[in-house]
């Protein structure tokens, strides 16, 4: 079976790759030999329509190619074809006409500059677009805006203002691709950032090396592993948000008078504070950890959000000195809970938790 020969349709295509190669020249060529095609098959209100389309087409590949004169020529044409078929896009033309006719009054460091300035604007409207459709959970078309404004941002240049924004936008098309669970794409995006903070000196250096570190974590880990570890990432965040604004403020208050504290001790004194406010930080975490699998015992909890918070707690403290010895309790902790919600048999139970675990084995009499 032969294939349908669509000489239009070639003819557009070859005008659009030569463009995307910088060939604006072969490019308007093409084009023009499209319109002729369309012009030739006659005037109905359809093929009128794709006159005005084929031209405006053709106005900004004039205009890329510095031809103003020419580019306001095929914009006059679109704008009578847009009054004679009543085309809806009539004013969006005039305006698109208009524009074409002050560029061309300017000189060309002027025009620079008016071209400079809509397309930073085209980029902060961009950018609302994506997070707009992130926060809608329409995290597909939050990539697709963000990746056509990381591609606009890269025609600005290499100064330093420019290579800033241009870290702007990869660093928030990183955490889109995570959204989307492209996790390799979300280390690329992020590794040109880091690259770029390292060119330009930036001080977000440092925290953005470390987002990279996570990411790279995140994309070499197993499937399941990383669900479960955002399954109890997203617990944690549930239970900050149903905390009253004066309990937040409480708790910064808390961390604030902490930090004054021991930056007025000498280092001995550092130390001790130190490994008590570790102890304190155990014993929060053991507590929570009791709630999440009394929840998980009642049925109210999926017992994979348990296992990855005992997981994440067991790689932070386990083999952190800062703890002390009381760490080896708690991570037995964490081996008796995980040990209860597999129904597994418990041998021991370290004595500073062992009211823990007698509410979640209670709550798994009352399920």
């Amino acid at each position: 079976m032969s294939e349908t020969h669509d000489p239009l349709g070639e003819l557009v295509a070859a005008a659009q790759a030569a463009a995307v190669a910088g060939d604006y020249e072969t490019a308007v060529l093409r084009q023009q030999e499209a319109l002729a095609l369309v012009q030739q098959a006659g005037e109905s209100d359809e093929l009128l329509v794709a006159q005005s389309v084929l031209l405006f087409n053709l106005a900004n590949l004039y205009e890329a190619n510095g031809r103003f004169p020419q580019a306001i020529a095929a914009l006059e044409q679109v704008v009578a074809l847009d009054e004679r078929t009543h085309n809806p896009d009539l004013e969006q033309d005039r305006a698109a006409l208009a524009r074409m006719q002050r560029l061309a009054e300017l000189s060309p460091e002027e025009r620079e500059q008016l071209m400079l300035v809509e397309l930073q604007a085209t980029l902060v409207a961009l950018s609302e677009q994506a997070q707009a459709a992130s926060q809608a959970g329409e995290v597909a078309t939050a990539v697709s805006i963000q990746e056509e404004a990381v591609a606009l941002a890269q025609e600005l240049g290499n100064s330093v203002p420019a290579l800033t924004q241009l870290g702007i936008l990869l660093h928030n098309l990183a955490g889109y691709y995570q959204d989307a669970e492209r996790y390799d794409a979300a280390v690329a995006a992020m590794e040109t950032v880091v690259t770029i903070d390292e060119q330009i000196d930036a001080p977000e250096l440092a925290e953005d090396q470390a987002t990279l570190k996570q990411l790279r974590e995140l994309a070499a880990m197993p499937s399941q592993a990383r669900a479960d570890l955002l399954a109890a990432a997203q617990a944690t965040a549930a239970q900050l948000a149903q905390m009253s604004d004066a309990e937040k403020q409480s708790l910064a208050d808390s961390v604030q008078r902490a930090h004054e504290n021991l930056a007025a001790m000498n280092p001995a004194e550092r130390q001790i504070a130190m490994l008590g406010a570790a102890k304190e930080a155990m014993a929060q975490l053991a507590k929570q950890v009791r709630e999440t699998a009394v929840a998980v015992q009642r049925g109210q909890q999926h017992k994979a959000v348990l296992l990855a918070q005992t997981k994440q707690l067991r790689d932070q403290i386990g083999n952190n000195t800062r703890f002390g010895i009381a760490r080896y309790d708690f991570v037995a902790y964490l081996d008796v809970v995980e040990a209860l919600v597999h129904g597994n048999p418990v041998k021991s139970i370290p004595k500073p938790y062992q009211a823990h675990v007698k509410a979640i084995r209670k709550a798994k009499r009352k399920k």
